[in-house]
C-alpha cells in the first residue's frame, strides 16, 4: 500500500521509478503513481531527468562490428586483463619434497610431545625475598635522593607527592609480605 507521507512516498518512487517506466507495476500502483506525479514537483523532475537520459541513449548510433573487429576487441580486453594479473612463479620441486617430508615429521613430533609431555623442574613460584630486596633498594634510593640538597630545596612538589606515594606503596607491600 502506498503511504500518505510525502517524503516516504517520494523515496519509494525513487525505488520503483524503473518499474513505473517499464510498466511492470500493477494497474492500481501505476494509477497511484500517476496521481502522485500530478501533485509532486520533485518526482516529476526526477522522472523527466531519467526520461531525458533514456532519450539521449536511444539517439546514440549503434556501433556495428564485423566478426573480425569483434574478435580483435575481445583479444585486446583479454590481453589487458592478463597483463594486470600478478605473476606467481611456480613452487620449486625441492620445496614440495621438503614440505612433504618435514610436515609429517613435525606432526609426529607434536603428537609425541602431546602424549609424553616434558617434565621440568623449574620453580615458577613468587620469591618474596627478591621482592623485599628490590623494595629496600628503592627505599634507600629515595632516602638518598631526599637528602640531596638540590631536591631538598624544591619543597612540596609533584616529586615529593610521588615519593610519598611510593613510600606508602612500599609500606603496604612490606606489610603484606609479613603476613
Amino acid at each position: 500500500m502506498i503511504s500518505t507521507n510525502n517524503e516516504k512516498l517520494c523515496e519509494r518512487f525513487d525505488d520503483e521509478i524503473w518499474l513505473y517506466l517499464d510498466g511492470e507495476l500493477a494497474k492500481t500502483e501505476m494509477a497511484s503513481w500517476e496521481n502522485h506525479l500530478k501533485k509532486c514537483a520533485s518526482c516529476q523532475k526526477r522522472l523527466l531527468e531519467i526520461k531525458s537520459v533514456e532519450l539521449a541513449y536511444k539517439n546514440v548510433p549503434a556501433v556495428k562490428f564485423d566478426a573480425k573487429q569483434l574478435q580483435k576487441q575481445i583479444s585486446r580486453a583479454e590481453n589487458t586483463v592478463a597483463s594486470t594479473r600478478r605473476y606467481q612463479p611456480p613452487v620449486p620441486p625441492i620445496f614440495k619434497v621438503l614440505g612433504g617430508i618435514l610436515l609429517p615429521i613435525a606432526a609426529a613430533v607434536m603428537f609425541y610431545l602431546r602424549l609424553h609431555p616434558v617434565e621440568t623442574e623449574q620453580n615458577y613460584n613468587w620469591e618474596p625475598i627478591n621482592f623485599q630486596q628490590t623494595i629496600t633498594e628503592i627505599d634507600s634510593s629515595l632516602n638518598a635522593l631526599s637528602s640531596d640538597l638540590l631536591w631538598a630545596e624544591t619543597g612540596e612538589s609533584a616529586w615529593d607527592e610521588m615519593r610519598m606515594d611510593l613510600e606508602y606503596r612500599i609500606e603496604d607491600i612490606s606489610e603484606a609480605l609479613k603476613e
